[in-house]
C-alpha cells in the first residue's frame, strides 16, 4: 500500500511530450495516460510548483515530501538549496486530481508563468509531471 492508503503500483511514465491545456480558471486537464500514471504512482493528492520559475511541476506527494528533505538537509550548496525550496513554497501548493482528471494549478504559479488560457505539454518522470 502507499501514502494515504492507495495501492501504489509499478509504473513506468508515459513516454513523448503530451499536449494538454491550462483553462481560463486554472485547470490543467490531464490526459487520461498522465492522470492514471499519477494516481498509480501515488493517489489522488499532488503538489504542483516550479523550482525555477520556467517550468511547472507536478509531484506526487510521497516523491514531494524525498525532495523537500534533500534540500532542506543539502550540505553541498545549502543557500541555493533553500533559495530553491523557497520559490517550491511560496508559488506550490498541494492540490487532488479531481475525479475528470483536472488539477488546479496554483494562482501564483499560473501567473508567473503565464499559465491561464494557455496550452501546455506534458512530460513524465518517475513520480510526477512537469
Amino acid at each position: 500500500m502507499g501514502e494515504n492508503g492507495h495501492e501504489t503500483k509499478n509504473t513506468t511514465p508515459p513516454n513523448g511530450s503530451i499536449p494538454a491545456k491550462v483553462d481560463s480558471d486554472g485547470r490543467l486537464q490531464l490526459p487520461n495516460n498522465v492522470k492514471q500514471y499519477l494516481l498509480d504512482s501515488g493517489g489522488k493528492k499532488v503538489f504542483i510548483t516550479s523550482l525555477d520559475l520556467c517550468s511547472a511541476r507536478i509531484y506526487t506527494q510521497a516523491l514531494w515530501e524525498v525532495n523537500k528533505s534533500f534540500l532542506s538537509d543539502c550540505r553541498e550548496d545549502p543557500d541555493s538549496a533553500e533559495d530553491v525550496l523557497f520559490i517550491a513554497n511560496d508559488v506550490g501548493s498541494d492540490c487532488d486530481v479531481d475525479d475528470k482528471g483536472r488539477v488546479v494549478i496554483p494562482q501564483s504559479l499560473r501567473q508567473a508563468l503565464s499559465l491561464e488560457n494557455q496550452s501546455v505539454r506534458l512530460e513524465c518522470f518517475p513520480g510526477g509531471v512537469n
